[in-house]
């Protein structure tokens, strides 16, 4: 008994999907069910165009506005353009250029008014003083841990207190023992990493 599977096509761009490289056939067969796009710029704009209630804007992860604007010459690859760069061009009259970077004046990446915005050479933005880190939830404890150095190497980690209400996780632990939630897990973590 032989099975014939419909080729299917990518939702966007109509190009049919290959599935080939697949080597089992159990994967392959899911793939061929769950697939819809060839590739991420394909899913990016078919989402884009029909993403419901932001009408083409959304928050990037890195928390920039991002706009769906495909034949913009600005454009990135998937068709989204960063709303800082393109208010910064349309008040100066111009394309910006590759090492060209607008740079928040308040930190504040949504807040794309032009008078919180300054154009600056990549070089120059590199050399203003970057923000402290922020504390972030330890993964063992849920306890804030605050790193200082750099992310690729821990210079010191210091536990700044309890996890807030909001990113305590629920345990179903059987030991007698409650978890620790004083950050000493996170600094076991990182002795490691202390140099």
């Amino acid at each position: 008994m032989t099975t014939t599977v419909a080729i299917r096509a990518c939702e966007e761009c109509s190009k049919p999907l290959d599935f080939s490289h697949i080597k089992s056939e159990k994967d392959r067969r899911l793939a061929q069910r769950r697939n819809r796009f060839c590739g991420k710029t394909c899913s990016n704009r078919y989402v884009a165009r029909n993403r419901k209630s932001t009408s083409y804007r959304h928050i990037t992860p890195r928390g920039y506005v991002a706009i769906w604007m495909p034949n913009h010459p600005m454009a990135q690859k998937t068709g989204y353009l960063l709303e800082h760069r393109l208010v910064m061009a349309e008040h100066l009259g111009r394309i910006l250029l590759p090492d060209e970077v607008v740079h928040h004046k308040n930190e504040i990446k949504t807040d794309n008014r032009i008078e919180n915005l300054e154009l600056l050479a990549k070089q120059e933005h590199d050399r203003l003083p970057k923000p402290p880190p922020r504390p972030f939830p330890c993964p063992h404890c849920n306890g804030l841990v605050q790193t200082f150095g750099t992310w690729a190497r821990v210079r010191k980690a210091v536990a700044v207190g309890p996890p807030p209400p909001a990113l305590r996780r629920r345990t179903t632990r059987r030991s007698a023992s409650p978890p620790r939630t004083d950050g000493q897990e996170a600094l076991d973590l990182f002795d490691g990493l202390v140099a």
